[in-house]
């Protein structure tokens, strides 16, 4: 038998039908307000997977910084460490840059010495379990995992993994391998609504940079006098990967000033017919006058990210300006005349 509320009538002053309608409504309000509540918890689950906090993105140098905000979109908060312009040598890093370096969601470096500013932060990171991505690390470990696999075989590849060069960005398929490790991190840090179109702009990136690397080899081809003087080794790998010959390094690691045995090396090489000397945006205007008798000094720029100079922007203008000046350069040795 069902037991219902009873209301006392002689107090409150109802008739029974009275009652029954008050009971009716308050039966279906009841109902009412169970359905309200159980739709507002689906949507406040809803929108918690579906409003997931934005990762963040810390880079070290431009180059990695422009790829990376290209496949990120507005996806993720992609900032910039070294300001655009400016060489990573002697860079110091602001309490500010310490914050946001601790609170990314990832941090990418070149390594291998071109930011060592940061090291000391990425092993903190590696300490506590947060996600880092090195590029000389990972061109190292894909040599290292190539060398294996050829375990056996006479293959002379020219240097061991250990003397790899950083300046890996500025070779094309190395490029499109970053690409393709942030692009694995950012479908592993977004909603899948998000994904489809992480994977659209890493796509439309990679087939650039694949134009990139075919207007390279179609360019310099015809080249017979393939060589070169550069400001430092910056260039070394691209050079390595379109078979030019850098002869003469203005500066090294382990020599930062223009010394008269370089600058003689300079002299002789422009008598011998290399008329292809480049500089970068840091040197000073004044040592670079000095370098070259009569060749004109063109300009190499490993980093882009110049406001100044509207061909070196993006990580795409910065390798078809770089292209442009090797070929006026290198048309200019006697070789090619």
């Amino acid at each position: 038998m069902t037991n219902y509320v009873k209301f006392n009538q002689s107090t409150v002053g109802l008739t029974q039908p009275m009652v029954f309608r008050l009971m009716f409504l308050l039966t279906l309000g009841s109902v009412w307000l169970m359905c309200i509540g159980g739709c507002g918890s689906d949507d406040s689950e809803k929108t918690a997977s579906d409003h997931q906090i934005t990762p963040t993105i810390v880079c070290t140098i431009y180059p990695l910084y422009d790829l990376a905000r290209t496949i990120a979109g507005d996806d993720a908060e992609v900032t910039l460490l070294l300001p655009a312009g400016r060489t990573p040598h002697g860079y110091t890093l602001t309490a500010a840059d310490v914050v946001a370096i601790r609170n990314a969601s990832l941090v990418i470096a070149a390594g291998g010495g071109v930011d060592t500013w940061i090291q000391p932060e990425l092993i903190r990171r590696t300490k506590n379990q947060q996600d880092s991505l090195n590029l000389y690390h990972m061109v190292s470990e894909g040599e290292e995992e190539g060398a294996d696999s050829h375990e056996g075989h006479d293959h002379d590849h020219g240097h061991a993994a250990s003397a790899i060069n950083p300046h890996q960005w500025l070779v094309p398929h190395r490029a499109i391998e970053y690409v393709e490790s942030l692009q694995l991190w950012l479908e592993g840090n977004v909603p899948p609504t998000l994904q489809q179109q992480i994977r659209d702009r890493a796509k439309a990136l990679k087939t650039d940079i694949e134009q990139i690397d075919r207007e390279y080899r179609g360019a310099l081809s015809d080249l017979d006098d393939r060589r070169l003087i550069t400001f430092h080794d910056a260039f070394d790998p691209l050079a390595a990967e379109y078979d030019l010959d850098i002869v003469v390094h203005i500066f090294s690691t382990e020599q930062q000033q223009l010394t008269a045995e370089v600058l003689a090396s300079c002299w002789q090489a422009e008598e011998d017919g290399v008329h292809a000397m480049f500089i970068e945006p840091q040197m000073d205007a004044g040592m670079a006058s000095r370098i070259a008798k009569s060749a004109t000094l063109r300009l190499l720029d490993p980093l882009g990210g110049r406001s100044d100079k509207p061909g070196f922007v993006t990580y795409p203008d910065l390798m078809r300006s770089n292209l442009q000046s090797l070929l006026e350069g290198l048309r200019d040795n006697s070789g090619n005349k």
